[in-house]
């Protein structure tokens, strides 16, 4: 009986095969993780000299950031000029949108902050970019914060900075005619509409932004924007 016993043993670890573990450094080192668990560390070959597992997190897809966590969008929301430039000149992204407020140029624009916009077209953001209200992506890695559903305004939806520019919404007159001529000799696009349909002009919040996309030329456009100073 103990015979029989014997050999249904070495019959079961024969068919078990080698140990799946030593293709990670060896039997006896430590427990196999499941790389499917996405909580789990995923075990590496290499640490096989050292006679253990090494481990690194699984990769997971970057979220998208708010705007003071980016550093160009940050700058330019905050009116920090120098900053801003130093970001620029080290290679950072001048058409990087934020998941809250868009693209720096648009949120220059709607901030009236001429001096970020000129570096940002000095840096080739795109002057005819539009902005996408977006829903809060979903949270991965509890315990989430309580997100807003919708991130933005839906009036805002598809707007060009050259809309946020000509909409006045800080009712600062000569930052908005500004903006809107820097826009302008830039060569932002008068005809283009949002979600709303509604075009730069439709959405003028003041008259001088509005003469100023009226404006037939460019050089019409510097003598109105002149008249500003």
């Amino acid at each position: 009986m103990k015979l029989v016993l014997l050999g249904f043993l070495v019959a079961l670890v024969s068919a078990a095969g080698n140990d799946p573990r030593e293709e990670f450094g060896g039997a006896g080192t430590g427990s196999l993780i499941a790389a499917t668990d996405p909580q789990r560390p995923v075990l590496l070959p290499e640490a096989a000299a050292n006679g253990g597992f090494g481990t690194r997190p699984l990769k997971r897809p970057a979220s998208p950031l708010k705007c003071e966590q980016l550093a160009v969008c940050r700058a330019v929301y905050l009116g920090e000029t120098a900053k801003l430039a130093e970001h620029l000149a080290t290679g950072a992204n001048a058409n990087e949108p934020s998941l809250d407020r868009g693209a720096p140029l648009y949120v220059a624009a709607q901030e009236g902050r001429v001096a970020a916009a000129a570096l940002l077209l000095k840096a080739k953001a795109d002057v005819n970019v539009q902005h996408r209200c977006v829903k809060a992506p979903p949270c991965t890695l509890p315990p989430c914060p309580p997100r807003s559903p919708q991130l933005c305004d839906r009036a805002r939806d598809g707007e060009t900075p050259l809309h946020a520019a000509a909409r006045n919404e800080l009712q600062h007159v000569t930052a908005a005619a500004k903006m809107t001529a820097l826009l302008l000799e830039a060569g932002a696009t008068r005809g283009t509409v949002d979600k709303g349909g509604k075009t730069a002009l439709d959405k003028a919040g003041c008259a001088e932004c509005a003469a100023l996309i009226r404006a037939k030329t460019t050089s019409e456009i510097k003598e109105l924007n002149n008249e500003l100073r």
